[in-house]
C-alpha cells in the first residue's frame, strides 16, 4: 500500500520540479541546432542524423516502467537529482566526442536522466498542488520539453555559429548542474515507499502491464512522439537546407515552432479544467497534425513561408496531444498505486516513438530521394493516433 502524504501542499516545489523538466528537455534540444555542425565535422548520413536524435530516448524505450518504481523507491528528490547529475557528467564527456558511437553512448546516458527527470517531476507536482490547482498544472508539464528545447534553439545557433557545438553542450551541462545543485540545498522532500515490499513492486508491475489503458496511453504517447522527434528534430535541418534560414534566423524561428507548442498545452489543461472533453482535444490534435505535416514535407508550390506554416501549425496543434494525455492519466488509470507505473510505460512508449520516428523517417527520406514523401509515413501515424485515442477515451474515468 502506498503510504499517506506527510508533505504540505508546496506550489514552489511544483515550479522547482518543472524547472528541472525545462533544462533536462534543453539536453535533447540542444542537438538539432547542433546537428549542421555535427554532420558537417563527422560526416554522417541522414539515417545517422535520425538515430542520434533518437538515441537520447533509448533509456526510455525499455525502462520507463522500471525506473517509475526505482524513483519511488530511491526518493524522489534524489532520483532528480541524480537524473540532472547523469546530464550533466554526459554532456560535458561528449563534448570531447571525435566518434559517433562516443557520441550515442554519451547521448543515451543523458537520456536516461532525462527519463529520471520526466519520471519524477510529475510526482512532486502531484503532490504539491491542491486537487483544483493539479488539472492546469499538468497541463503546464506537458509543456517542459518543448519550452526546454526552444531555449536550446534560440541560443544553439549562435553559440554554435560564434563558438562551437562543443561549447553548447558546456553550456546547457552548466546549467543542468546548477539546478541540480539548487535543488540539493533546497532539499525538496523525499516520498519513499517505505512499506512497500518486493512482492507489492511485482504486483504494482504486473497489474500495469494487464491494464488496457495502460497501453493504449503508452500507444498514443508513441504515435505522437515519433512525429514530434522528427519534425522537431530535424527542423534546423530542413530550415537550412531546404528553406534557405541560416543563423539567427534559425534560432528564432525554431523557437518560435517550438513556443507554439507550449500554448497547446497549457489550452489542453485550460480546456479539459473547463470542461472540454479530452477525446476532442485529442482527436483535433491527431488531425491537425495530418494536414500541417503534408504542408511541412510535400512539395506543392507553398514556397519556405508554406512550409514554415505547416512548422507552425504542427507544433501548436500538437501540443494538445501531451497536454490531454498527462491530464488523463491519474483518472483513467484503474489504481492511484498505478500511477508511477502507467507513467512509466507512458516514457516507454514516447522513447519508442522518438528512437524509431527519426530514424524510419530519415531512411525513408535518402529512399525517396528527399524529404517530399515522407508525409505519408506521418499520415500513417495520425490516423493510429486517431484510433487510439478512441479506445482510450471509451474508458470510464474516475
Amino acid at each position: 500500500m502506498m503510504t499517506t502524504r506527510n508533505v504540505p501542499y508546496d506550489k514552489r516545489t511544483a515550479w522547482l520540479a518543472m524547472l528541472a523538466g525545462v533544462v533536462a528537455a534543453a539536453h535533447v534540444g540542444k542537438l538539432p541546432p547542433a546537428i549542421p555542425a555535427i554532420k558537417n565535422q563527422m560526416g554522417f548520413a541522414l539515417d545517422e542524423v535520425g538515430l542520434l536524435l533518437g538515441i537520447v530516448q533509448f533509456a526510455g524505450m525499455f525502462l520507463g516502467m522500471l525506473l517509475g518504481l526505482g524513483a519511488g523507491r530511491i526518493g524522489l528528490r534524489r532520483a532528480l537529482i541524480l537524473g540532472l547529475t547523469l546530464q550533466t557528467v554526459a554532456g560535458l564527456v561528449a563534448a570531447g566526442s571525435v566518434h559517433l558511437w562516443q557520441l550515442m553512448l554519451l547521448r543515451a546516458l543523458e537520456g536516461l536522466g532525462f527519463l529520471f527527470v520526466s519520471l519524477t517531476a510529475p510526482s512532486i507536482i502531484r503532490r504539491s498542488l491542491s486537487p483544483e490547482e493539479l488539472p492546469f498544472m499538468m497541463g503546464v508539464w506537458g509543456a517542459y520539453v518543448p519550452f526546454g528545447m526552444a531555449l536550446a534553439m534560440l541560443i544553439g545557433p549562435a553559440v554554435v555559429m560564434h563558438y562551437s557545438w562543443e561549447i553548447l553542450w558546456w553550456v546547457v551541462s552548466a546549467c543542468s548542474g546548477v539546478v541540480a545543485l539548487g535543488i540539493f540545498m533546497l532539499a525538496l522532500p523525499d516520498e519513499v515507499y517505505a512499506s512497500e515490499t518486493f512482492s507489492d513492486w511485482r504486483t504494482r508491475l504486473s497489474a500495469t502491464v494487464r491494464t488496457p489503458i495502460a497501453w493504449l496511453l503508452g500507444a498514443t504517447f508513441m504515435v505522437y512522439s515519433a512525429q514530434w522527434m522528427t519534425v522537431m528534430g530535424f527542423m534546423p535541418l530542413l530550415l537550412i537546407e531546404e528553406l534557405g534560414f541560416h543563423d539567427v534566423q534559425l534560432g528564432v524561428l525554431s523557437a518560435v515552432v517550438l513556443a507554439m507548442n507550449i500554448v497547446g498545452n497549457i489550452a489542453a489543461g485550460y480546456c479539459i479544467q473547463h470542461g472540454v472533453r479530452a477525446r476532442l482535444l485529442l482527436w483535433l490534435g491527431f488531425s491537425a497534425l495530418a494536414v500541417s505535416t503534408f504542408f511541412v514535407f510535400a512539395e506543392v508550390g507553398q514556397g519556405a513561408w508554406g512550409h514554415y506554416a505547416g512548422m507552425l501549425a504542427f507544433s501548436t496543434f500538437g501540443g494538445l496531444i501531451p497536454g490531454a494525455l498527462f491530464v488523463l492519466l491519474p483518472h483513467v488509470t484503474p489504481q492511484p498505486m498505478l500511477v508511477p507505473t502507467t507513467l512509466g510505460l507512458m516514457m516507454q512508449g514516447s522513447g519508442t516513438g522518438q528512437l524509431m520516428g527519426p530514424a524510419v523517417v530519415g531512411s525513408f527520406a535518402m529512399l525517396m530521394q528527399g524529404w517530399q514523401y515522407t508525409w505519408w509515413v506521418t499520415g500513417v501515424l495520425c490516423g493510429l493516433g486517431l484510433v487510439f485515442a478512441t479506445l482510450l477515451t471509451l474508458h470510464r474515468t474516475r
